[in-house]
């Protein structure tokens, strides 16, 4: 997934920033599919 953003989300002490979203929204989806597979595989039991 790419989202092209150049900078991070959260700002630094000394200004900067840091936390692609990118990074955040890729655990997301996968914390979700695997959740999704989870409830699929229990059905089938």
């Amino acid at each position: 997934l790419a989202l092209k953003f150049e900078k991070g989300l959260l700002p630094a002490e000394d200004g900067s920033r840091h936390g692609l979203p990118s990074l955040a929204l890729c655990a997301f989806l996968l914390t979700h599919i695997l959740t999704q597979l989870r409830e699929m595989t229990e059905e089938w039991e």
